[in-house]
């Protein structure tokens, strides 16, 4: 696939959620690293960098990955992150707080730049896309910690994909 991607001169895409390795670990990683709050950081064995955030040590992860594969001349997008803003009562840090401080965080450090940016070419790195909307101008999507709803990591009761009911039954 990168290989794919050098040829044709795309990003990779990639979706981000430091949520899901706090909530995994939270007796290990710090709530405030995962959400860009003051704290002592953590040095990568590996690189010898200090991340002061769990995004920033994911996205070097996917660099150092690319780097290994010999194809760190390809660019990167993060489309996707987010914190939920609530949860089942089992998800360490879901929360509205806590959706509000990351994605605050999250603005602050998209336009201050982070660690991966010191080591890398600078546009390496492209930022969050906006709101998403339709081909006529439709919100599609409503941004996280914005008072306009609340969203879950857990799909319990939720629905998270809708089929295209015009594909019909055999192709999904």
């Amino acid at each position: 696939m990168l290989e794919f991607l050098r040829q044709i001169g795309l990003y990779l895409v990639v979706n981000t959620y430091p949520f899901f390795a706090y909530g995994s670990l939270p007796s290990l990683i710090s709530l405030y690293y995962a959400l860009f709050r003051e704290n002592p950081g953590v040095v990568d064995s590996h690189n010898g960098l200090r991340y002061l955030s769990l995004f920033d040590a994911q996205i070097d992860a996917v660099y150092a990955a690319m780097s290994a594969l010999k194809h760190d001349d390809i660019k990167m997008v993060v489309i996707e992150t987010g914190w939920p803003s609530k949860g089942d009562p089992n998800e360490a840090g879901a929360g509205l707080e806590n959706a509000a401080a990351y994605n605050g965080n999250l603005v602050c450090r998209v336009l201050t730049g982070g660690p991966v940016e010191a080591t890398r070419r600078s546009d390496r790195f492209e930022g969050l896309p906006g709101q998403l909307v339709s081909g006529s101008g439709e919100r599609l999507t409503t941004p996280m910690g914005s008072g306009e709803g609340n969203f879950s990591a857990s799909a319990s009761g939720q629905t998270w994909c809708v089929e295209n009911g015009e594909a019909g039954k055999a192709k999904l």
